[in-house]
């Protein structure tokens, strides 16, 4: 349900692709078997034909060898831009029906939750928590945290949906109004993780603006990721137990976004 991350393996396929589909490496490749392949059809591989399909590909595999050597962290750089972007797209839509669907159990606070989430999303992008590479070790170290608290935050709002549609396939009006009572307690510290992860981002905010401030600046992003984590562990640790004491079984979900 939850944002992932862009491996390596995937940066290079993707600059592969794009390198062998570009039109320097692809037409005269193309063209050039196409040639070589008639030649052969007509049993002449010596003649014009086949010279010319020959000179065809390798000039298009060599062209290719040539730009992965001199290029190939630029080509690496705009294919991670495009798969990043592409992420970007793909988890916004599944954002977009995630809202929907929590429209279904009629309760305004797990639709401004999503719409919190959705409005961090955008500034975890544009302070390079999602994308971005950290200057140091303490940079690297609080962009990972607050990954993790959007993630869990994402994943116990799916949860919450479950709970409801448990609560409403349950008969016995007791064990109902017990699961949503506990339902109505998670979901408000649901809410103070997402307060904590926006604190995050405006102590973030801050220390880009105001460079002599950014240790004090970090001290309190630790401190606001270190309460919004500890709220979010006890939220899925509830909810683990609230599953199994009401049998609550995890339902298929569309696949998200990185």
């Amino acid at each position: 349900m939850s944002p992932s991350r862009i491996n390596d393996s995937e940066v290079r396929n993707r600059a592969l692709w794009n390198l062998l589909a570009a039109p320097s490496v692809c037409l005269p490749t193309v063209l050039g078997a196409a040639a070589l392949a008639m030649a052969l059809i007509f049993g002449n591989p010596g003649g014009m034909p086949g010279t010319f399909g020959i000179a065809g590909v390798a000039l298009g595999i060599g062209w290719a060898a040539w730009q992965w050597l001199t290029q190939s962290r630029q080509l690496k750089e705009t294919a991670r831009e495009q798969l990043q972007s592409g992420a970007e797209r793909e988890h916004r839509s599944y954002l977009r029906r995630l809202q929907r669907r929590l429209r279904k159990d009629k309760d305004p606070r797990t639709n401004e939750i999503v719409k919190q989430l959705k409005d961090l999303r955008s500034r975890l992008g544009r302070v390079g928590v999602i994308g971005g590479g950290g200057r140091s070790d303490a940079a690297t170290e609080i962009r990972d945290d607050a990954r993790a608290l959007y993630r869990s935050a994402i994943a116990s709002l799916e949860r919450t949906l479950q709970h409801h549609h448990a609560a409403a396939e349950m008969t016995t009006l007791e064990l109902r109004e017990q699961l949503l009572s506990a339902r109505e307690s998670l979901i408000e510290e649901l809410r103070q993780s997402v307060v904590h992860l926006a604190a995050t981002l405006d102590h973030l905010q801050a220390s880009a603006l105001e460079p002599g401030r950014q240790s004090e600046e970090l001290s309190r992003m630790r401190d606001e990721l270190r309460m919004g984590l500890d709220v979010a562990r006890n939220v899925e640790q509830r909810m683990d137990r609230l599953d199994q004491d009401f049998n609550v079984h995890e339902s298929p979900q569309p696949r998200s976004t990185r």
